[in-house]
């Protein structure tokens, strides 16, 4: 919800990764909190329109690939996406980046427009169950399409069933990897 906030107020985040979504689990009985932070990159889109991309913002390893375009001249919303969708594959993977631990490699496969290498066998290898393994599958490769029209909006991602409001019990959704806990912030 915190992203499409800011996408409402015509913010775009351009730094979004792990280390830039606190969250807090005060119990299991509820869904954990979090909050966005590090809006020292942000730019706002004044009248909706693009902004310009006079400097590479971000962290290269989280950036969408049209940033490492030399033809893109704007920072889009789609940007944001790219990046949430990575940091939902990774923390719900156990830890690995969608597109691979190695940050050299990791770019390139970026830049190269190359597929992510997180698929639903590995999901399934870090706890996720088989559904929820391919529903997030399914959702973090939407977001990271290498073509920034196709990805979803924030108000799409608010009705995916891995996003959405309703509350269940932790124990019951099996999809929270201990790095949720515990990532690095």
């Amino acid at each position: 919800r915190g992203l499409d906030y800011l996408h409402k107020k015509q913010i775009v985040h351009c730094d979004l990764k792990p280390s830039n979504i606190y969250i807090s689990l005060p119990d299991a009985s509820v869904r954990p909190k979090m909050k966005l932070a590090n809006f020292g990159l942000y730019r706002v889109c004044k009248n909706k329109l693009p902004l310009p991309l006079w400097k590479l913002a971000g962290s290269k390893g989280w950036l969408a690939p049209e940033v490492f375009l030399s033809k893109v001249k704007h920072f889009t919303y789609p940007m944001d996406i790219f990046s949430f969708g990575c940091t939902i594959g990774f923390a719900l993977s156990g830890g690995t980046h969608p597109f691979g631990d190695d940050k050299d490699a990791r770019i390139l496969r970026i830049k190269k427009l190359k597929p992510m290498i997180m698929t639903v066998e590995k999901l399934k290898s870090s706890g996720v169950n088989e559904a929820i393994a391919s529903a997030v599958f399914h959702l973090v490769d939407s977001m990271v399409n290498c073509n920034p029209n196709l990805r979803p909006t924030t108000a799409d991602l608010l009705k995916h069933g891995i996003l959405s409001k309703k509350v269940v019990p932790l124990e019951q959704q099996k999809i929270f990897s201990p790095i949720i806990i515990g990532i690095n912030i």
